[in-house]
């Protein structure tokens, strides 16, 4: 016979009074975890990044770039019919985003850029963040002025190299991405958050600057992007400039002359004589006669011959300083021909650092900021009277 054991009415109720309690608790702490759930799901919702990819903008916005229509790359230099006419070596070059930017206006509080590169990230004289790497400024909308973001960046090289910058946000403010000086960028994208605005800047239409020359043009050795003396003169004068830098490979190739004839514009730098200092005497002149005739016969706009302000240092290479010589002379015998607009920089004129360089050679960012502001001077002085102009191609 089964014993049935009574349960004193007290005991039953507290046993009630307990269960209740902890189904309430228990259903408390399933909305409790499932509004957690909930916050984390909306936060991340809130910070997914959207991606903008360049070559996707619709418009164009590659700023410093010529012959956009016949590039092969979307980062590369000089248009591709060029490419069985010259050296492997230039070409190559040609395909480094040296001088080339993304501007573009948004209120996220952090951007990311990711993009691909196909060289080596460094080099034994130049960090990778020169090399490889990637800068970013912001505009000063009450006065124009660019300015580095300086605070919360953090980067990573491999197979993507990535960049995060952590900005203040909020305002919908105008930012200008400087593009790797030695490198050859083969995709790029900019992630900001997808509740954020984000908007392209078409590129820059003004008649830009058109500078040709060696490695030091190109950016060497600059510690990042923003620091190449083109980048930090296009920045003062406010004007887009073309950065026809070659490592190496500046070699007044008449090649390149006539593809330059072909740009219109403001003024055209001439800098290559640290890339020709053993070359015959003959050909240096006949190779900037021609230079100084071919720009003339299509532009009249300044074209300013540069020394090299190596040769001023003790131990200047003596080819150098023959070369300077020799390039005083022919711009003299130009000029005494009638030649127009005609300037040369010379390297007295430079005020260049004994400790400006990496090197001896390739400036360091001190060297850098030292050959912008020596530009800065002598390009003021051409455009005399604020006279900034654009003249039409013959």
């Amino acid at each position: 016979m089964r014993r049935v054991v009574e349960v004193p009415d007290f005991a039953f109720a507290l046993f009630m009074a307990t269960f209740k309690g902890y189904m309430k608790k228990r259903c408390f702490m399933k909305r409790w975890i499932i509004v957690c759930l909930l916050c984390l799901l909306a936060g991340y919702m809130h910070a997914q990044s959207k991606w903008y990819n360049p070559r996707q903008a619709g418009v164009r916005v590659v700023n410093g770039q010529g012959w956009y229509e016949e590039l092969a790359g979307g980062y590369n230099r000089l248009p591709e019919r060029i490419r069985e006419k010259i050296r492997p070596s230039l070409w190559n070059l040609s395909t480094h985003s040296a001088g080339l930017s993304l501007v573009f206006r948004t209120n996220a509080p952090e951007l990311t850029v990711r993009y691909g590169i196909s060289g080596a990230e460094d080099m034994s004289h130049m960090p990778a963040t020169g090399v490889s790497g990637v800068d970013l400024y912001v505009k000063n909308e009450d006065d124009g002025q660019w300015h580095y973001i300086a605070k919360n960046i953090n980067w990573s090289f491999g197979d993507t190299v990535r960049y995060t910058f952590h900005m203040t946000g909020g305002e919908n403010r105008e930012y200008r991405l400087y593009l790797p000086l030695y490198n050859h960028v083969e995709w790029m994208e900019i992630g900001a958050d997808s509740a954020s605005r984000f908007e392209w800047v078409p590129y820059d239409e003004a008649c830009p600057i058109v500078a040709y020359g060696t490695s030091i043009l190109q950016g060497g050795c600059a510690s990042r992007p923003g620091m190449a003396w083109t980048n930090i003169l296009s920045r003062r004068l406010q004007y887009p400039l073309l950065n026809l830098g070659f490592s190496g490979n500046g070699q007044m190739d008449t090649e390149i002359i006539d593809l330059i004839a072909e740009v219109p514009a403001r003024l055209y730098i001439i800098d290559c004589i640290p890339n020709v200092p053993y070359m015959e005497d003959e050909l240096f002149i006949s190779r900037y006669r021609y230079a100084v005739s071919r720009l003339r016969e299509v532009s009249d706009a300044p074209i300013l011959l540069v020394e090299h302000e190596g040769g001023m240092s003790q131990s200047g290479d003596p080819g150098v300083l023959h070369k300077n010589e020799l390039l005083r002379k022919c711009y003299e015998d130009m000029c005494r021909e009638g030649v127009k607009e005609l300037y040369l920089f010379k390297c007295e004129e430079m005020d260049f650092p004994e400790d400006g360089t990496v090197d001896g050679v390739h400036p360091n960012d001190l060297g850098m900021e030292a050959t912008a502001a020596g530009y800065e001077k002598k390009i003021r002085e051409i455009f005399r009277d604020n006279r900034y102009f654009c003249p039409e191609q013959k």
